[in-house]
């Protein structure tokens, strides 16, 4: 008689993670572990079957072509299945390489018995969908009629997205701009963004700086080059409305050009917006409740269940709304625009830039280049192109002339991730252009030792980090003076004082690193490159389910915990501050941008 394997995330061998453990001879396989060690067999799956997905068959077309609006722009670049965003709450992403670990687990160990225990919903669907396809004896403790309840949410999802659209696209109405926008641009150069990452006590004083550009545009300034910023706004907790941002914005307007797309959001783009998402609305009806928008060749697992929330919020929800609009908007804004003999713009891989690529080519603009601006992550997967996307963008230029790259680190990853060596430039990591002071002595004198936790973008994360603190807050709030520093672009900055005794602090990073002791950041956060090279003891915490999308996994002299008791630990040690790291050996550091300046002899 064969074994019997149970599948289970509850407590085995004192592990709180997803195991396989055989019953019988109690052996397990910690799933974390085993995809760390196949991280890129693993990875590359899930990219070439999220891929394969655009070449199914809907109406005798494929999906691509099926959701095309013209003739060179298809909305699947719109959707989460092209963006991949993997650090979304409820993306699904990560329980989708969890699925393919244990594709290839159950195949090598042969198994054929399986009790499910996990507390996944959706995941715990998609095992079953496998199980059968495999015939594989499955026993499943979860006793819920799981295809009913997924079928009755996936109708309620729909409708719930849908409302909320609506109701988006009636409050989209108070902002037409019922007078067109004095085109008053006199630049070569255009630097585009989203107004988040900016030093808001100096544009009150009327100085804009930005940590995008950092020393970038005083360069520019040097050089005579006259530039402009175009801004994306994003509602985030220090500016909560677009006319707060441009009332910003007008306080610095003596020396640079400031510009939102928002201010070409007229009433024909409006109506042009809403009518590609009715157009793209009707044709999801059918795209997602079909059988075959999850197949594929490459696996028999079918990852509907992990990814339709995401597909389907891309396809009818609010961001649906959100790029039909900007589509038309951004076209309007680069159809005004005066010739741009150069132009830099902030890749992080979203819809926006792929619209700005197509339209900055197709009014004839100068080179357009992608800046990579913080680290990259392995299982960042927004950045990792599939090979075929450089056959699709002959006829529909997507991609940026060039993308610059900080740094060595960062050079191994985009050649993982498909960039190709002939679209590679490299650049000073102008983000961290403060580190080139480092190493260097560190002259801590703090009476009581300064505690600072960094804010995540996830809401999700942030409340398992107040979970964290809050269990161990008797003893951390003995030892330490806590600090919380905000994500630029979270909305809810008062959560942690609601439930903790700390203090909000909004300085610069730049301005921090060589302030605190010990710092307590999410493994999704980049900060944590800036105080690691400064000496500072850095903790990062990481949900024990989770994939470590950290930075710096491969550095073994960093803390990671994922419960209280290994923080307490951590923290009651005695830590002596190290600064023999050279943040040179991570990043382009140069103070006279040898790199940058050679970009700029040679495109401007």
């Amino acid at each position: 008689m064969q074994d019997r394997f149970i599948l289970t995330d509850k407590n085995i061998l004192e592990k709180n993670v997803i195991n396989i453990t055989d019953i019988k001879k109690n052996n397990s396989i910690n799933l974390i572990e085993y995809i760390e060690k196949n991280q890129i067999r693993l990875r590359n799956k899930l990219i070439n079957v999220i891929n394969s997905y655009r070449k199914n068959i809907i109406f005798n077309k494929t999906i691509y072509d099926y959701l095309k609006f013209n003739e060179d722009f298809s909305f699947w670049y719109f959707t989460a299945l092209s963006h991949k965003y993997s650090f979304e709450q409820n993306s699904g992403f990560d329980n989708c390489i969890k699925l393919f670990a244990i594709e290839e687990i159950i195949k090598e160990y042969n198994i054929k018995h399986v009790v499910i225990d996990v507390k996944d919903n959706n995941l715990t669907l998609s095992l079953i969908n496998f199980f059968k396809k495999k015939n594989i004896n499955f026993l499943n403790q979860n006793k819920f009629h799981f295809i009913n309840i997924f079928n009755k949410i996936t109708v309620f999802l729909q409708i719930n997205l849908f409302f909320k659209a609506i109701i988006k696209i009636i409050l989209l109405l108070k902002n037409i701009k019922l007078i067109k926008s004095k085109n008053n641009i006199t630049s070569d150069l255009m630097l585009f963004d989203i107004f988040v990452h900016f030093d808001k006590d100096k544009i009150s004083k009327g100085v804009f700086e930005s940590f995008y550009w950092s020393e970038l545009t005083n360069i520019l300034k040097k050089r005579k080059i006259n530039y402009s910023y175009f801004h994306n706004f994003f509602k985030f907790w220090k500016v909560k409305k677009l006319r707060n941002a441009e009332n910003l914005i007008k306080i610095s307007n003596q020396a640079d050009s400031h510009f939102f797309f928002d201010q070409y959001f007229y009433i024909s783009v409006y109506f042009k917006g809403i009518s590609l998402y009715f157009k793209i609305l009707f044709k999801s009806i059918f795209l997602l409740f079909s059988n075959k928008t999850f197949n594929s060749s490459l696996t028999d697992i079918n990852l509907k269940y992990l990814l339709i929330y995401s597909f389907t919020k891309s396809l009818i929800g609010t961001e649906a709304v959100n790029n039909s609009i900007n589509y038309f908007k951004y076209e309007k804004a680069l159809q005004n625009l005066p010739y741009q003999k150069l132009g830099f713009y902030i890749c992080e891989n979203q819809t926006w830039e792929m619209i700005l690529n197509k339209f900055w080519k197709k009014y004839n603009h100068g080179k357009l280049i992608g800046i990579l601006h913080t680290t990259l992550r392995f299982w960042d997967l927004r950045y990792v192109y599939c090979k075929e996307i450089y056959d699709l963008q002959k006829n529909s230029n997507l991609l940026p002339n060039y993308f610059a790259i900080n740094g060595e680190e960062q050079k191994k990853i985009t050649k993982l991730n498909n960039i190709l060596n002939n679209q590679i430039l490299e650049i000073e990591a102008l983000r961290y252009s403060h580190l080139i002071q480092y190493p260097k002595k560190r002259n801590l004198n703090n009476k009581v030792k300064k505690f600072l936790i960094i804010g995540d973008f996830v809401e999700k994360t942030n409340i398992e980090i107040i979970k964290l603190i809050n269990f161990s807050k008797e003893i951390l709030l003995n030892k330490f003076d806590v600090f919380f520093k905000p994500h630029p672009a979270y909305l809810f900055e008062n959560n942690f004082n609601k439930f903790l005794n700390v203090i909000i602090i909004d300085k610069p990073i730049k301005n921090l690193i060589d302030e605190f002791d010990i710092i307590l950041c999410s493994h999704a956060t980049s900060t944590i490159v800036d105080f690691y090279y400064s000496g500072s003891q850095v903790i990062l915490y990481k949900n024990i389910n989770h994939i470590n999308y950290s930075c710096v996994n491969d550095f073994k002299d960093i803390n990671i915990v994922s419960n209280y008791k290994q923080f307490i630990k951590i923290i009651n040690e005695n830590y002596i501050h190290s600064n023999k790291k050279n943040p040179r050996d991570f990043f382009y550091l140069d103070n006279k941008y040898s790199k940058l300046n050679k970009i700029l002899d040679n495109y401007c």
